[in-house]
């Protein structure tokens, strides 16, 4: 967890509640307090203090050699923008989610295929039945025939 503190009250009482934050945050997130500084330009956390609101944006992993989700949210004294406390989560939880969703969105995508072939399967084994039955109908047929004549020879003997 990195804390830099600035000169201003805001940041005091963010930096008292420390404790708070890290009972807070699972054990890969970092919190940045900070006055305006330049060593934060174009990131996240100026974006926040310069527009005055609450930003939420994912991160690739050049800045701390790890993907992370960074929240910044400015710190005010009445009207004026004094600070802003930034939380960084580390996304590597999140990039093994969406990993896994891929590779469930492809076994399902398999087991549909699978699905499909065996409809067609069993639709090709019902056909089949239908003419084994009228086959094995036509036969019973065949033999009653053959008893008639059989029996007709028969009574002639």
């Amino acid at each position: 967890m990195l804390l830099e503190k600035g000169k201003n009250n805001a940041s005091k009482a963010t930096s008292d509640s420390i404790d708070f934050y890290q009972v807070t945050y699972p054990e890969d997130a970092c919190i940045i307090v900070v006055d305006p500084v330049a060593k934060y330009r174009g990131t996240t956390t100026e974006k926040s203090l310069s527009l005055g609101k609450f930003m939420r944006e994912e991160r690739g992993s050049e800045d701390f050699r790890m993907a992370y989700i960074v929240s910044a949210q400015p710190i005010f004294d009445g009207e004026k923008v004094i600070g802003v406390l930034s939380a960084i989560i580390s996304n590597e939880k999140m990039d093994g989610m969406r990993l896994l969703a891929t590779e469930l969105s492809s076994s399902v995508e398999e087991i549909t295929a699978t699905n499909e072939e065996l409809a067609v399967a069993s639709v090709d084994v019902s056909n089949r039945l239908v003419e084994l039955s009228k086959f094995s109908e036509s036969m019973t047929g065949d033999i009653q025939q053959i008893n008639t004549i059989v029996n007709l020879v028969k009574d002639l003997l």
